[in-house]
C-alpha cells in the first residue's frame, strides 16, 4: 500500500479486528481445503494483508507453516500478540518490498486493491507469482471492476469501547474512496478521533488473470470461495504455479 500515510493506524487496526472476524471465519474451511497439500508437504505459507489475523489463527491452528504479513504495522502488532505461533511476522507493502519464496500465497479483504492505479495492482501480481514455489497455491480476493461497486451513505458499527462511522465515494469510474472515522475510549473514559481515507482501484479480472499466467501461475476468477459468496465487488483468484 504506496502510501504517505499507511491504511489501519492503532484505532481503526482495533476497530477492525473487534468487528469483522466474521468473514475470515467462514472462509476458513475452504482455504484450509485448498492448502491440504500444501500441509501434507510440510510447506510454507504466506498470507498478504492478515490484519490482525484473523484467518491467519485458523491456518496456524491447522498445523500449517504460515508467515504472517500486512502493510500496517499496527494491524501486524496484534496479529503477533493474537497468534504467536505463525512461523513470522514481518510488514510487507507491495508491490516494492520482496517477497520470500513459499509453497502458498493467500489474501482476503482485498489487499492488493490499496491502489490509485492498476499498474501496482500487476505488479504485486507478478511479484506474487514469482514468489509461488512450482506446485504452489494461490488464493486471494481482488476488487474487480466488472463487478461494480456503489457510493453508500453514512453506515456505522457499535463496540464496548469504539464507534465506526464509514462512507464511500465513486470518484470516477474504476476508483474508489472508503472514508473511515473511528472513536475508541481512552483510559480516562473520553473518546479519541481518528480519520483515515482509504483509496482503491478496482481492477480488470481478466487482465488479472493474464498477469498471472504470463508468469506461471493458471488462476481463475470467481464470486466464492467454496460455498461463501464474496461480497458484491469482489471476486475470488484461486489458481496453482506450472
Amino acid at each position: 500500500m504506496p502510501s504517505s500515510v499507511t491504511p489501519y493506524r492503532r484505532d481503526l487496526a482495533h476497530v477492525h479486528n473487534q468487528a469483522f472476524g466474521m468473514h475470515p471465519d467462514r472462509l476458513a474451511p475452504t482455504f484450509l481445503q485448498l492448502l491440504a497439500p500444501i500441509a501434507e508437504r510440510g510447506g510454507t505459507v504466506l498470507e498478504i494483508g492478515c490484519g490482525t489475523g484473523m484467518l491467519t489463527r485458523h491456518l496456524v491452528a491447522a498445523g500449517l507453516n504460515v508467515i504472517a504479513s500486512d502493510a500496517s504495522a499496527d494491524m501486524l502488532e496484534l496479529a503477533r500478540e493474537q497468534v504467536p505461533g505463525a512461523v513470522a511476522h514481518r510488514v510487507i507493502a507491495l508491490p516494492d518490498d520482496a517477497l520470500p519464496e513459499v509453497d502458498a500465497i493467500v489474501g482476503v479483504g482485498h489487499p492488493l486493491n490499496y491502489f490509485t492505479g492498476a499498474e501496482p495492482v500487476h505488479a504485486s501480481l507478478t511479484a506474487i507469482a514469482n514468489a509461488l514455489r512450482p506446485g504452489g497455491v494461490l488464493a486471494i480476493d481482488l476488487m474487480v471492476r466488472t463487478l461494480g461497486l456503489e457510493a453508500h451513505p453514512p453506515m456505522g458499527r457499535l463496540g464496548a469501547d469504539w464507534a465506526l462511522i464509514s462512507t464511500m465515494d465513486i470518484p470516477e469510474p474504476g476508483r474508489s474512496v472508503r472514508h473511515l472515522t473511528t472513536f475508541v475510549r481512552t483510559e480516562d473514559g473520553t473518546y479519541r478521533r481518528a480519520d483515515e481515507d482509504h483509496e482503491f482501484v478496482h481492477v480488470d479480472g481478466a487482465a488479472a488473470l493474464e498477469t498471472l499466467r504470463r508468469n506461471g501461475v493458471d488462476a481463475t476468477l470467481g464470486q466464492a470461495f467454496g460455498p461463501v459468496g464474496l461480497p458484491e465487488g469482489l471476486a475470488s483468484v484461486i489458481g496453482a504455479k506450472a
